[in-house]
């Protein structure tokens, strides 16, 4: 047939069963060809050309079919399942007949077109047990049989070996000699990549593993190849898929032998994978800590490898055992490798990787070897830096630490100053990059380092009285707070979310605050400080920050360096700035408006008259308003401010909100409680993603084992831990409290009525129970204020009960118990009277009821009302009405009970709270009520989030578990939770949750081993209530409980046996299937490693894992790995 015949055929239309017919007639003529021997490589040519003609139609026609409508799978079972006569040709033997080698390369085009068809795995299955067969046959001892290995690496480019193959061909070449994997010429053969092929195949599968006998063998080849060769082969191909796979399937580390160790320091040559699979052997496999130990010294000349495995032993432990053969050996590493750490400090850009990527390394040797006469005179130096790397400086602080702690008295000035100028060149370095933001890391380090610094100072008592004129008469200090202002203050847009502003840049004005706070005096009134607070303020987006009405660290982060500088030289303040600030004032209680209420104050104190500006606006209503005053003979019209203006401002929500969640521990004096100042935000592991994520300070406390290091404070004690996020649902008591002063003043017009519907009386009683004793003197004064304008007042309604009410609680707090005078009180005319200070819980009864009194049709309207009649004097000293309410006859008596258990919910703050309840029945009262056939599913949340209220307090926590029976009590109650119970098994979880931190973190008060066996045996019994519908915070806190009681007491563990962990295993299976591999991985094989959680967790994040699902997997392994340790002991 001629070829344009030929070509008018294939292109002519048709359908997609005659391609069909057309392809299976042509493949019938070709085998029909070769049963007669005569098929040759002009055949091949034509059936070819016709065969890729009609697929080429066939694949263009179903295109857009599903795969269940399409016949191309058909066309190829045809071809490579059902031609016996192609499969028997076919063949990568290199020595073959002709017929033979025409038929293999026929096949071989027609996989590499198909190739990327549907399931063409499975329908080639035959040829590729072939390949894998020939191949074994290839290798196999005392036969001849060579491949052709051209076309072996051909084929396997078209299809992948799957896992099975891999496991059988590994096999196989674990009984070769290594001898194999090489020709005469030293060369490596295509056995050897195969090898490292199929180790790669099953690093990323997690179903198909060798057999310990095999990875042994596999290892030994290697062991054989370095000791014959010293690694002249290059075998970088065979160590990083080794390591992959071991990475992967970690319970094979146990199964090689420790001869793998010791070859890596028998090598001739060191490449980075050697060195990475030797860090990771030894990281993982305790077997090989005394191995090390005894090669390192006569090996150490070998660099690359000694100091990464050096970084390593460090990390895990290695020489923790403090004995004279472990410190020969770090004194061999130090002297082989102390000019290598001088280079890195003097020289960074030039240093070795090593010294940059084994920085653990780098400050343990320093801080165990090094002479200490070297480290003092090292830090005495007038360094002169040119480039800055985060390596280096972290090697030099530790120098400098060392440094610090062994300095003489006299000397510690010198060294304590000069770290700072070396710092300040770091700074200057780094802020003239262009893109600081791709510096970030850098910047945070040297940040944290500063601090670390400062931190060291403060702890020395030689220190107390420094001057720092040495530091802040230099052009390094000068130029850091200039570029620090220039570039802090600076907006930029996050280079994740470009519609979100990045904040970032805010620790340069952070760390800028607490330096000038450290180097200048309050009051000092140094030039220089008016010279940054003008440059702060004449920043082209002073304001732009400034005036942001939402939390914005960079804010923060300003206002706080503002009230710093102002206080050290308070010339720079000036009344034209007042505005300014009470725009950016929000009058909550977040950091940033903590410190603009400071800076408000400060001003106010420093002599800056603030009168015209009162009552206080604030936020944009301040905005709006002193921006009318531009011409300065009008501004004394334009700024008066309407009481009523003032009043409007007063968000009713929010108020009840303070009320609930008023802030006992704040202090009126705003400026003498400035927020805590850390920079644990931007610590590397400042949330491991491994650990449980704590939500309070007592959880925190607890979790970082500070109870090792110190005492906890006692207000962590007495406190109820409360979220950080109420804070900016909250107004700040110190602010809002001497304006209802001023709203109330004797001259001021009667706005009673508007101040009773938006809730702003209730708030002077509730401050009544402050732990600050001038926020008590205050309140009383704007009560005494309100009572004036109650015996004046003509249009507010029922005014005479109100000052029986007032009388009331004035009376209750005249019978407060007041403080015993001393003989010093006595003797001292100008002692100040205290006043006493009641329970938070009684006050906040007070406040409820002045809320709910101005609204007639309030159902509790009555009773409150009759009860406060029938009261002379209000008893601070009891729960208000609480019999009464709680077992109300009325006929919405749900209501009542509900008021007053919001009420002491709301109402436990402090111990002092918890003491109210103590000496009365309402604890007995409640938790015999829950549950009850009186009782409802509302009220039972509302009992449970009491309790939970008072375990938070770790003093009350004690009283409530060694007095009280609360355990037993929890016990017993949990028997009649239902799986539906949602909010319920979540509020239990979170009451055992809290009890556990409040036990932990006083420790002495209880019996620990037995109070982690009583928690665990209680949250074993929500394992059955735990369902599909259950929510992450349930599940985390269900196995953090069950996590940190049997590590406190490991004997407990016997309690979760085997029918526990398959019980939890099936349930958390479900919820996390996805992710679930690395859980049956453990509890299938075991662990015999040390492995580090941390980066587990990051390579599941990576998988897309959320962090829940990376805390459930990881603390579930970590249990069945114990779990397992303990069953071997």
């Amino acid at each position: 047939m001629r070829t344009v015949d030929i070509i008018r055929c294939i292109n002519c239309p048709r359908h997609r069963c005659e391609l069909v017919y057309l392809i299976h007639e042509t493949i019938f003529y070709a085998t029909r060809l070769i049963e007669l021997d005569q098929f040759n490589s002009s055949y091949a040519s034509v059936f070819a050309f016709y065969l890729n003609g009609f697929l080429d139609k066939l694949i263009a026609e179903e295109a857009d079919l599903a795969l269940k409508d399409q016949k191309l799978g058909g066309v190829l079972e045809n071809i490579f399942c059902h031609r016996p006569v192609l499969y028997q040709h076919f063949t990568i033997a290199s020595q073959r007949s002709e017929t033979s080698t025409v038929v293999t390369n026929f096949i071989y085009d027609l996989m590499k077109r198909l190739q990327s068809a549907a399931n063409f795995s499975h329908y080639t299955m035959l040829y590729s047990n072939k390949i894998v067969n020939e191949i074994i046959l290839s290798s196999t001892p005392k036969i001849t049989f060579e491949l052709d290995a051209t076309l072996v690496e051909r084929l396997l480019e078209i299809f992948e070996l799957n896992e099975k193959h891999c496991v059988t061909l590994l096999k196989h070449y674990s009984h070769l000699s290594h001898r194999k994997f090489i020709n005469d010429k030293n060369e490596k053969t295509y056995h050897y990549h195969l090898l490292t092929i199929g180790l790669q195949k099953l690093a990323s599968n997690r179903d198909h593993f060798l057999e310990r006998e095999t990875i042994s063998a596999i290892s030994k080849i290697y062991v054989d190849f370095i000791r014959e060769n010293g690694n002249e082969l290059n075998l970088e191909s065979f160590e990083v898929a080794l390591q992959n796979y071991l990475d992967t399937f970690s319970h094979s580390i146990g199964h090689l032998e420790v001869d793998l160790f010791r070859c890596f320091f028998e090598s001739k040559r060191i490449g980075k994978p050697m060195v990475k699979l030797a860090a990771f052997l030894l990281g993982r496999d305790i077997r090989l800590y005394r191995v090390f130990l005894d090669l390192v010294q006569e090996n150490v000349s070998k660099k690359e490898l000694i100091y990464p495995l050096t970084n390593v032993a460090f990390a895990k432990g290695v020489f923790a055992e403090n004995s004279e053969k472990n410190k020969k050996i770090l004194n061999v590493i130090y002297n082989e490798f102390k000019s290598g750490i001088s280079k890195t400090i003097e020289k960074p850009g030039k240093a070795a990787v090593i010294y940059k990527e084994n920085t653990v390394a780098n400050h343990q040797l320093i801080k165990n070897c090094m002479p200490s006469n070297e480290c003092v005179d090292f830090a005495k130096k007038k360094l002169k830096i040119d480039s800055m790397e985060l390596y280096q400086l972290k090697l030099m602080m530790e120098i400098y630490r060392k440094a610090f702690k062994s300095t003489k008295k006299d000397e510690m000035k010198i060294v304590y100053v000069n770290v700072f100028n070396v710092l300040f060149q770091f700074y200057n370095i780094i802020l003239k990059v262009e893109d600081l933001l791709k510096e970030i890391d850098k910047l945070n380090g040297l940040v944290l380092e500063t601090f670390s610094w400062i931190q060291m100072g403060r702890t020395c008592k030689h220190l107390t009285n420094l001057e720092f004129k040495d530091i802040t008469a230099t052009a390094n200090w000068t130029n850091f707070c200039k570029f620090a202002l220039k570039l802090g203050i600076d907006i930029q847009k996050s280079p994740d979310n470009p519609n979100r502003q990045d904040e970032r840049l805010h620790v340069l004005l952070k760390i800028t605050a607490v330096l000038v706070d450290l180097f200048y005096k309050d009051n000092s009134q140094p030039a220089d400080v008016a010279t940054f607070f003008e440059l702060a303020l004449s920043h082209s987006r002073f304001l732009d920050v400034l005036l942001i009405p939402f939390q914005f660290k960079i804010k923060t982060s300003l206002v706080h360096l503002l009230l710093i500088l102002a206080r050290k030289n308070p010339s720079v303040m000036d009344k034209k700035h007042v505005p300014l600030l009470l725009g950016a004032y929000g009058a909550t209680l977040t950091d940033g408006n903590r410190y603009v209420l400071a800076l408000l104050q400060w001003y106010e104190r420093s002599g800056i008259h603030m009168h015209e500006y009162r009552p206080y606006l604030w936020g944009d209503a301040a905005i709006k308003h002193f921006s009318l005053g531009q011409d300065v003979a009008e501004q004394q019209t334009l700024f008066r401010i309407n009481n009523f203006e003032v009043f409007r401002l007063f968000n009713k929500e929010k108020l009840f909100n303070t009320l609930n969640s008023f802030p006992v521990w704040r202090k009126l004096d705003a400026v003498a409680q400035l927020p805590g100042v850390n920079f644990d935000d931007i610590k590397p592991d400042c949330n491991k993603i491994s650990e449980y994520q704590t939500t309070t300070e007592i959880e925190r406390f607890v979790e970082r084992k500070l109870y090792k290091k110190k005492l906890p404070s006692p207000g962590l004690l007495h406190y109820c831990a409360g979220k950080q996020d109420v804070l900016a649902t909250i107004y700040d008591p110190a602010f809002l409290l001497p304006i209802l002063g001023y709203l109330f003043a004797p001259e001021s017009h009667d706005l009673l009525d508007v101040a009773g519907k938006n809730g702003a009386l209730a708030l002077p009683f509730v401050c009544l129970a402050s732990e600050d004793e001038e926020m008590r003197l205050a309140a009383a004064s704007v009560i005494l204020r309100i009572k004036g304008h109650l015996e004046l007042s003509r249009k507010f309604i029922d005014s005479k009960f109100w000052l029986h009410l007032f009388n009331a609680v004035q009376n209750g707090l005249a019978t407060l118990n007041s403080r015993k005078r001393t003989n010093a009180d006595k003797s001292n005319a100008d002692t100040k009277k205290f006043l006493s200070k009641p329970a938070f819980l009684p006050a906040l009864f007070i406040g409820k009821t002045i809320n709910i009194i101005p609204d007639a049709l309030n159902e509790l309207h009555p009773t409150l009302t009759q009860y406060f009649l029938l009261k002379d004097t209000f008893d601070f000293k009891a729960v208000p009405h609480f019999l009464v309410m709680f077992h109300s006859s009325e006929v919405k008596h749900n209501d009542h009970r509900v008021f007053i258990l919001e009420s002491i919910y709301n109402g436990i703050k402090t111990n002092d709270d918890f003491m109210v309840l103590r000496f009365s029945p309402v604890i007995r009262a409640i938790m015999d009520f829950y549950d009850s056939s009186l009782s409802n599913r509302e009220l039972n949340i509302l009992i449970l989030n009491t309790l939970n209220s008072i375990v938070k307090i770790p003093k009350s926590c004690e009283v409530m578990i060694n007095s009280m029976g609360f355990l037993t009590w929890l016990s017993e109650r949990i028997e009649g939770i239902e799986s539906f119970h949602f909010d319920t098994i979540e509020a239990f979880l979170g009451i055992i949750s809290n009890l556990w931190y409040s036990a932990l973190i006083q420790r002495k008060g209880f019996n620990l081993m037995q109070l982690s066996r009583s928690v665990l045996i209680m949250v074993l019994k929500f394992l059955p209530l735990l369902s599909t519908r259950s929510s992450s915070k349930t599940l985390t806190r269900f196995l953090n409980l069950l996590e940190k009681t049997t590590l406190e007491n490991e004997q407990t563990l016997e309690l979760v046996n085997g029918e526990v962990l398959e019980l939890m295993m099936a349930y958390f299976e479900k919820l996390f299937e996805q992710h679930f591999w690395y859980v049956k991985y453990v509890k299938m094989h075991g662990m015999v490693d040390d492995e580090d959680y941390q980066l587990l967790g990051e390579k599941l994040q990576m998988q897309g894992a959320d962090q829940s699902t990376i805390y459930v997997t990881l603390t579930l392994r970590r249990l069945i790995v114990r779990k397992q340790r303990l069953t071997k002991k």
